[in-house]
């Protein structure tokens, strides 16, 4: 998601001690993100940021994530003082799910795509015939300007 630097510096940046609103608002943003679990799986394979936002965790929960884990796998001998982090699966926007999609279409073949129009018809999707002859054809234009 390409956020402006004013709203990362002022949201995913801020202590969330001290401006717990602003944290919060940042982690609603990364809840509706589709690349949300690749930033969190980022955000734990590297050392611990000293506050802020990243992955939809705070700088705290991102560091009691970790002191678990080493705690699990034996590495740690006394439990961690914080409590215990549940990781949630995001829900993303309508917005992302649509990006999603055109980016899987766009990794299929002219003719994959195009029976995906077909199922889509007979799943009752288009209101009218018209407007899956214009998917069709604006899959074969895109076709046509890859190719060249």
């Amino acid at each position: 998601m390409d956020l402006a630097p004013s709203v990362v510096s002022k949201y995913f940046d801020s202590d969330g001690h001290k401006q717990p609103f602003l944290s919060k608002t940042a982690k609603a943003i990364c809840a509706r993100c589709v690349i949300q679990p690749a930033c969190l799986e980022a955000a734990l394979n590297r050392t611990y940021p000293e506050r802020g936002v990243v992955g939809g965790l705070t700088a705290n929960e991102i560091r009691a994530v970790k002191e678990w884990e080493a705690y699990d796998k034996g590495l740690r001998e006394t439990p961690p003082k914080r409590s215990r982090v549940t990781l949630v699966q995001p829900t993303p926007s309508p917005a992302s799910e649509f990006a999603a999609e055109i980016r899987e279409k766009q990794a299929l073949s002219f003719e994959e795509q195009v029976y995906g129009v077909f199922l889509d018809v007979r799943r009752g999707k288009y209101q009218n015939l018209n407007l899956a002859i214009a998917d069709i054809a604006l899959i074969h234009s895109q076709a046509m300007e890859a190719r060249v």
